[in-house]
């Protein structure tokens, strides 16, 4: 985020984020979503160049246009989380915990329905167990194109920089 205010100063104004990522915790996604979309005068392209998993899926689809190299693929998954505590834990910290569990997913429901082409049932199955959605449709049942999670599937990433773009890659 950075990095794209810097360049914004230089009048640049499209962006490419090449994302190959596992994803990680869902909140410092969120907020850079957040931000990525509240810049009205930049125009963003993501691009998965291998795997986007979880919480990664989030910032990928803050692209206004969304790019998958043909090889890549995107997982999803319900929202899981990890105690930082001890196996025994108090019953007031464990609501705490489910609470914001089940905030954040419904967050990250909030923003799929929003963002994809889909139905609400498609975005329940995509959601909940172990999806692996691919470009290949012969293997594939739904791909990401057909959900409208991907807007082309590209022989390869762009590369390299260019007037007024700036491409950056996130692993």
């Amino acid at each position: 985020l950075n990095a794209i205010e810097k360049e914004r100063k230089n009048e640049v104004n499209h962006f490419y984020l090449l994302i190959s990522s596992e994803g990680g915790e869902i909140q410092p996604v969120l907020t850079a979503y957040s931000h990525l979309i509240s810049m009205k005068d930049v125009y963003m392209t993501t691009c998965n160049i291998g795997k986007v998993a979880s919480a990664a899926n989030i910032l990928f689809i803050a692209g206004k246009n969304r790019l998958a190299c043909k090889h890549s693929y995107f997982l999803f998954h319900e929202t899981r989380t990890i105690s930082q505590k001890e196996s025994l834990i108090r019953l007031s910290d464990a609501r705490s915990f489910l609470l914001d569990g089940q905030n954040n997913e419904r967050i990250m429901l909030d923003i799929l329905s929003e963002k994809l082409e889909c139905v609400t049932k498609d975005i329940d199955w995509l959601f909940y167990g172990e999806n692996i959605l691919g470009n290949n449709a012969d293997i594939f049942k739904n791909t990401p194109l057909s959900l409208g999670l991907v807007h082309e599937v590209v022989d390869f990433a762009p590369l390299g920089s260019h007037d007024n773009h700036l491409i950056l890659q996130l692993k």
